[in-house]
This record gives structure tokens, C-alpha cells and sequence, in this order.
């Protein structure tokens, strides 16, 4: 049964194919009658040759038209020469001209002019003799005039027929590649059904010698033997491979995340410990707009700012003249690090301890003082003080407020087209050193120092630096910026601060204090603030290592 049913597929091949030979022969048979046509239309032997000739054919025909062109120039020139002539100057020979009785008679011409000179000088100009020779002179003339009247017409005639012929091989050039294009498409289709042909031939030998010599396709060697367990899927390796699987692509996630994450996470950082510069502070993240608001409150927010302003009392050098207040800048790298939001804390912080503060809105691009405090203001600040010289710094403070009657504000006013020319006016250096002996702490909002570098056109005047960061918001690289601006003497006694920290593990578990500052001991007491302020000293010096 197998070797019958493998014969009729065979014979069922050789049938088809002999049928399709039948329509292979009528289309190659179409074809080539087409090509034929078409060739014998067109006027095309082989397309190739063909070409060749023609190209050099319309090559020919536009020389022989610049050469026509060309004669008629030159014999235009001969004529304007000739126009020109005063009957007994030269004429301009051998200028090109294919033609020969011209310029023979050009010559008799110019031999006749120069034969009149020779005569000139030994004879009269009554003399007969260069009478008949002038005569002769405007003979000749009249004859040249005649002869490229004559030459001229036919050039153009020559021109003409010349064009004609151009126009003839290049309309047959043009007509090339459509005449390629159509027969290219022509042999494409003759080439398949060619190609056809033979597969079908080459099949049509296989199926005949299939049919002739086949043999079984199956032989039974051995009967199968079955078994109750399956061979495939293996539950042993799946599990193991899921397991893995399982944890390999969380780990690679996770190590690609904290790969990519160029942000801070906690003061452990690499960046912060080789920089040297003392971090004084970590700030968690908090949800509202918290404000230092009264000397007794024991809330977090109240407690964080505490130790900040101890750390800072611990950086700020000695002082030379106790009447002097110092003065401590608040800056950051880029905006969004919660800078505004520190200094507006640290200075309410300081004014609780009965210390006279002067918070100064520096920041006159970006001001964001006003809206941090949520106080009303009616727009005169410090761009006002330092642009206009009639007005006094005192004058524009904001004494009366309802944070903290130790606490005075100078906003930073309305916006100027020019911070950085105002602050390098010596306005605010006078501001500076007048508050000094007003104040204990002047605390200066000051502008992002990447942007712009109205910071550091005063940083001079600090006595303390504190560089606010922020959590997953300030990138590492950063801090090398920053430690930069130390080491170049652009800013002056650097700390850091570590702002919006909302992860618990990025505290210092060490100074016995996480996120909800669990310290384990009362508060009301004059031990409980001695017990602090040695945490903050610890926490200091552990940091400044």
C-alpha cells in the first residue's frame, strides 16, 4: 500500500506538469512574439550597441552645431570689421573662418591696403596710379561684403539642417531607457517563465525516476515500549529553574536601580565622606510647611532644628568683638533642596534662643521667602535698598510678625533685571556690617550657586556656610561641585545639611535617634538640654571625621 500510494503521487506529479508545460509553452511563445514587436517598432536591434551609436551620433550633431555657431560668430566679427573700416585700414585675417575664398580675398585685400602705404610715401595723392589702386581697394571691399553676405546664409542654412539632426538623435536618446526599461521588463518575464520551464523539466525527471524506483518507507524493527511516567516536562528542573529565575531578575532589577540612581540617599555616601566637609544635619521629609514656631515645643520638626543651630554654633569661629553678630549663608546647588526652608527654621531656631536674628531674602531671581513664611508683604526689600540710595535697610524690615518677636525679615522686594549687578554695588557689604552690630545671627537666603553667582559675590562675608542637599533630589556628583567651591575659596566654612530624608534607615542609628527621634529621656529639665547638646556635639564630630 505504501509503495502504491507513493507511484500515484509520482504519476499525479508528472500529469501536473506536463499540463503546465502546455501553458508554459504559449506564454514564452507570447513573450517573444512581444519582444519581437516591440524591437521591430522601435526601430532596435540590440539595445546596447544601439545606445552606444546613438550617443555618438548626438555628440556629433552638437559639435557640428558649435561649429556652425562658431563660424557665424566669427563671420559676424569679419562683417562688423568690414563695417567699421575706413576703405583703407586692414582687415582682420586668419580669425578661423572655414572658407577659403574669404579669406583670400581678406588677403588680396590687406595686400592691396599695404601696397597703398608703400605708394603713399613716394606719391601724391592725385597720382593715377593710387587712384586706380583705391578704386581697386573699394572693389575688393564690396567683394568681401558680398562673399559674407553670402557665407553667412549659408551658415544658417547649415544651421538649421544641423539642429534638425540633433534634435532627431537626441529625441532617440531621450527615448532610451524607457525603450530599456520596457525591454528589461520584457526579458524579466521571459527569464521566470525560462526558470519555470527548467524546474518543472528537472521535476517532471525526479517524479518519473520516484515513479519507477520505489521502494517501502516503513519498516518495523521493533515494537515501542510505553511507560507511566513522562520523559517530558521534568517537575525537578522547572522548580529549580523557576527558584532561580525567581532570584536572579529581582537581583538584576535592584542592582540596575541603585546603579542608574545618581541621587543622594544617606550622609554615608562615598561623595560626603571623602569631601571633609562636616554634615551638621539630617532633616526627614515632612508632609506640610512646618514652621519652628514656640521655644517649648518638643515636636520633631522642633527637635531637628534645635541640634542644627547647636552644629552650627559649634562651626561658627570665635568671635573678636562680642558686639559683632555673625553671619551664616544658606545655599544649595540647584533649586528644590528645600533651601528657603531651612533657613527660614534655623533663623527661627536661633530667635528662640533669645538670640536677635535678621533673616535677608538674598535669592532676588527666584524668591520664595514670602511663600515659605506665609506672610503678607508689600513688595519693598532688599532690591529696593540696593538700588535706590535714599533708602535706609532699616527701614524696610519686617519687625512685627507672628512667628517671633526676635525675628526680623528683609524680603527680597521685587525682582530686578539685575541681582548680580546690584549685590557688587558695596550696598549690601554696608547692609552686612551695619546688621552686625545690630544683630547676633544675620542669616542670608542666598540663590542656587550652580544658576548664577550672586552667592558668591558676598560669600565673603560669611562667617558660616551651610550647603543644604536634599534626598533622591541632589545628584553625587554634586557634592564634588560643591567640595570644589571650598577648595577654590568660593565659599567659606562649608557644612552640610541632608534634606527630605523619607527613607528610616538613612539616620544615624548611633546617636540613638531614628525618624520618630526616640531619644529615651524626659524633656523639661536642665539635664535633658545639656544631654543634647552633647548629642550634638557627638553627631558633629563624628561627621567631621
Amino acid at each position: 500500500d505504501g509503495i502504491k500510494d507513493r507511484q500515484i503521487v509520482s504519476k499525479r506529479t508528472i500529469e501536473f506538469i506536463d499540463d503546465r508545460f502546455n501553458y508554459l509553452i504559449d506564454e514564452l511563445n507570447t513573450i517573444e512574439n512581444k519582444k519581437k514587436d516591440y524591437k521591430r517598432s522601435n526601430n532596435i536591434s540590440f539595445i546596447e550597441q544601439d545606445a552606444i551609436i546613438d550617443v555618438q551620433k548626438k555628440f556629433e550633431t552638437k559639435e557640428q552645431v558649435f561649429n556652425v555657431e562658431t563660424q557665424i560668430e566669427l563671420t559676424n566679427l569679419l562683417k562688423e570689421a568690414l563695417l567699421n573700416n575706413d576703405n583703407f585700414s586692414l582687415l582682420p585675417s586668419n580669425i578661423g573662418i572655414e572658407n577659403s575664398i574669404l579669406n583670400e580675398l581678406v588677403d588680396q585685400f590687406n595686400n592691396l591696403i599695404i601696397q597703398r602705404e608703400k605708394f603713399l610715401k613716394t606719391a601724391g595723392k592725385q597720382n593715377p596710379s593710387l587712384t586706380n589702386l583705391e578704386s581697386q581697394i573699394i572693389n575688393a571691399k564690396k567683394n568681401i561684403n558680398q562673399s559674407i553676405n553670402t557665407y553667412l546664409k549659408q551658415l544658417k542654412l547649415n544651421l538649421s539642417i544641423q539642429k534638425v539632426n540633433y534634435d532627431k538623435t537626441a529625441d532617440i536618446v531621450y527615448k532610451l531607457p524607457t525603450n530599456e526599461k520596457v525591454l528589461r521588463g520584457i526579458e524579466r518575464q521571459q527569464q521566470i517563465k525560462e526558470n519555470l520551464y527548467l524546474l518543472l523539466l528537472q521535476k517532471r525527471e525526479e517524479s518519473a525516476i520516484a515513479y519507477a524506483i520505489t521502494t517501502p518507507s516503513i519498516k518495523v524493527l521493533d515494537y515501542a515500549s510505553a511507560n507511566l511516567t513522562p520523559i517530558a516536562p521534568k517537575k525537578d528542573i522547572l522548580f529549580l529553574s523557576a527558584i532561580l529565575i525567581g532570584l536572579f531578575i529581582p537581583y538584576v532589577l535592584i542592582s540596575l536601580y541603585f546603579f542608574l540612581n545618581t541621587k543622594i540617599k544617606s550622609i554615608h555616601e562615598p561623595e560626603f565622606i571623602n569631601s571633609g566637609i562636616p554634615i551638621i544635619g539630617e532633616i526627614p521629609f515632612f508632609e506640610t510647611n512646618k514652621m519652628f514656631l514656640y521655644k517649648n515645643d518638643r515636636s520633631v520638626h522642633s527637635e531637628i532644628f534645635r541640634i542644627l543651630t547647636s552644629n552650627c554654633k559649634f562651626l561658627l569661629p570665635l568671635k573678636e568683638d562680642n558686639n559683632q553678630g555673625q553671619v551664616i549663608l544658606v545655599t544649595s546647588s540647584i533649586t528644590n533642596e528645600g533651601k528657603t526652608f531651612v533657613t527660614s527654621n534655623l533663623a527661627l531656631a536661633f530667635a528662640n534662643y533669645d538670640n536677635k536674628v535678621l533673616l535677608i531674602g538674598a535669592d532676588m531671581r527666584k524668591p520664595k521667602l514670602k511663600e515659605t513664611l506665609n506672610m503678607d508683604h508689600n513688595g519693598i526689600g532688599l532690591s529696593s535698598y540696593l538700588s535706590e540710595y535714599n533708602l535706609h535697610w532699616k527701614d524696610l524690615l519686617v519687625i512685627n510678625n507672628e512667628y517671633n518677636s526676635n525675628l526680623s525679615i528683609l524680603f527680597g522686594g521685587i525682582i530686578p533685571p539685575n541681582p548680580s549687578n546690584l549685590f557688587s554695588n558695596n550696598r549690601f557689604e554696608k547692609l552686612i556690617e551695619e546688621a552686625k552690630k545690630e544683630f547676633d545671627y544675620i542669616i542670608v537666603d542666598c540663590p542656587p550657586t550652580i544658576y548664577v553667582n550672586d552667592t558668591f559675590l558676598f560669600s565673603k562675608f560669611a562667617d558660616l556656610t551651610v550647603y543644604i542637599t536634599r534626598y533622591n533630589v541632589t545628584d553625587k556628583e554634586l557634592i564634588n561641585y560643591s567640595k570644589n567651591l571650598l577648595v577654590e575659596n568660593k565659599l567659606k566654612n562649608m557644612a552640610y545639611v541632608l534634606n527630605g530624608i523619607k527613607d528610616h534607615s538613612s539616620f544615624n542609628y548611633n546617636y540613638n535617634y531614628k525618624y520618630n527621634y526616640g531619644y529615651g529621656y524626659g524633656y523639661g529639665n536642665e539635664d535633658n538640654t545639656k544631654s543634647k547638646k552633647i548629642l550634638s556635639f557627638l553627631k558633629f564630630k563624628r561627621n567631621n571625621k
